[in-house]
This record gives C-alpha cells, sequence and structure tokens, in this order.
C-alpha cells in the first residue's frame, strides 16, 4: 500500500513539475513575440517588434514563423528570396501604398484601425525618387541598392527610424556611393549582405560596415543554400571582420 502512495505522490509531482515547466516555455514564447526588438527569420528575412507593439517584416521569403500579424510589410525588391508576401500573417484590411498617394515625400498611414501596409520597392522607388513614408510611428525611408546582378532601379534598401533608433535593412547591394551619407545619421543597426555571389562579398560588407558606423552590424544573406533547404550555413561570417559584428541565427532575437 505505501508504495502505491508513493507511486502516486510522485506522478502528481512529476506532473506538476511538467505543467509549470511548459507553462513557464509557453510565457517566454509569448514575451519575445510582443518584446521589442529584432528576430532574425533566415536569409534577409527580419521581423521587428517596436516598444508600442508594431510588428515589421522586411523581405519576408525564408521559412520560418510568419504568425504574428503584421502591421508593416517592406520589400526590398522582386526577387523571390525577398517577397514572399503570402507568408505573412496580414490584419483585417490591407493598404498597399501605390503611387497616386504618393503625391508628397512623406505620406503618413495609421495602422489604428487593424490595418497592414505593404510598402515594395515599387512604390519607394518612384521615377527615380526615393520615397520617405510615415506609418503608425515608424519613419520609413527608402535608400539605393544596387550590383551588377540588381537593377537600380528595381531595387532599395530602407533606413527605419523609431523608439529613438535607427536602423538600415540594405536588401540585396553592393557598396553605393549614398553609404557615406548613411554613415552620418547615426545608425543604431545594420544589416548587409555578404554572399559575394549576388551582392559584395564579405571584404566589401565590411568596408561598408565601417562606413556606416552602426553599433551592431548583423551579416545576413550569407548563403544562398540556405532558401532551399532551411538551414543556416556560416560561409563568409569569420570574413566579415567588423568589431560591431553581431551573427544572427535563425530564429535568434536581439532585444534593442
Amino acid at each position: 500500500m505505501s508504495k502505491n502512495i508513493f507511486r502516486i505522490i510522485l506522478q502528481i509531482t512529476l506532473g506538476v513539475i511538467c505543467a509549470i515547466l511548459a507553462y513557464s516555455q509557453t510565457d517566454e514564447v509569448d514575451t519575445m513575440e510582443n518584446e521589442s526588438g529584432f528576430t532574425f527569420i533566415g536569409h534577409a528575412s527580419v521581423k521587428i517588434v517596436t516598444e508600442n507593439g508594431t510588428v515589421i517584416y522586411i523581405d519576408p521569403a525564408f521559412k520560418g514563423d510568419y504568425s504574428v500579424p503584421a502591421d508593416i510589410i517592406l520589400v526590398t525588391h522582386g526577387h523571390s528570396d525577398h517577397n514572399q508576401v503570402d507568408l505573412v500573417m496580414k490584419k483585417g484590411h490591407i493598404n498597399i501604398m501605390r503611387n497616386s498617394l504618393d503625391e508628397s515625400d512623406l505620406v503618413s498611414l495609421s495602422t489604428e484601425n487593424k490595418k497592414t501596409t505593404i510598402i515594395t520597392h515599387k512604390e519607394a522607388l518612384v521615377d527615380g525618387e526615393y520615397k520617405v513614408f510615415d506609418v503608425d510611428g515608424v519613419k520609413i525611408t527608402a535608400v539605393k541598392a544596387e550590383n551588377k546582378n540588381h537593377n537600380v532601379n528595381e531595387c532599395v534598401g530602407y533606413v527605419l527610424e523609431f523608439d529613438g533608433i535607427k536602423v538600415y535593412h540594405a536588401g540585396d547591394t553592393s557598396k553605393t556611393d549614398q553609404m557615406e551619407d548613411l554613415g552620418k545619421i547615426g545608425l543604431d543597426y545594420v544589416f548587409l549582405p555578404i554572399d559575394g555571389i549576388y551582392n559584395m562579398n564579405p571584404t566589401e560588407a565590411t568596408e561598408c560596415a565601417n562606413i556606416l558606423k552602426a553599433k551592431v552590424s548583423f551579416p545576413i544573406h550569407n548563403d544562398p543554400r540556405g532558401m532551399q533547404t532551411g538551414e543556416w550555413y556560416d560561409t563568409g561570417i569569420d570574413d566579415f571582420k567588423v568589431d560591431s559584428k553581431v551573427i544572427l541565427k535563425p530564429t535568434d532575437f536581439y532585444r534593442f
């Protein structure tokens, strides 16, 4: 009898411990989903959550978690490894920026009514003019992106300003003449491609990081194989030699 009682007590105790652990893990995931910072989804795909809870996805394409509904989706260009907007969970109403709205350099929109605002390269670069948007308190400035594989008229990068910080996602590019100016605006975080196949290699990306002078430099888009396999590779990472380097692997979260 005493052995049976002991077994029952042990089973109950183990059950309580498992329940506590499961609750703690769920709570941690939920906290990260709502906490301000970057989640590196993979390749060039990044999720940003601001302090007020605005959810931004940039270049959704890599296999990953897009289940948190987006307030803003940004696409740097039309290549399939950067432009899979359908992967992202959206809010009730989708607001696609159209050229007809871009009557001035600053277009203000609100996401208060549960909108998902989508801005692509087509809206961000119009007749050679790089546009500036203000969406739900996030200032979004389109900037130059180009190389031999990416037409300057069909690609952009983005500088985002929110919560007193400045973030530059370069999209697909090599060094541009605009980076000297970007290095003077006080960037906090930069995301730079380093694959050396479709974009600049790690050596050139290091040069760009030194020009941009950000507090933190994230190497991304380092191995195109990841788009097919869903895996992360360390290709070129060691050759990206800058003191501000921080390496993110898919699903890694970086708190502001």
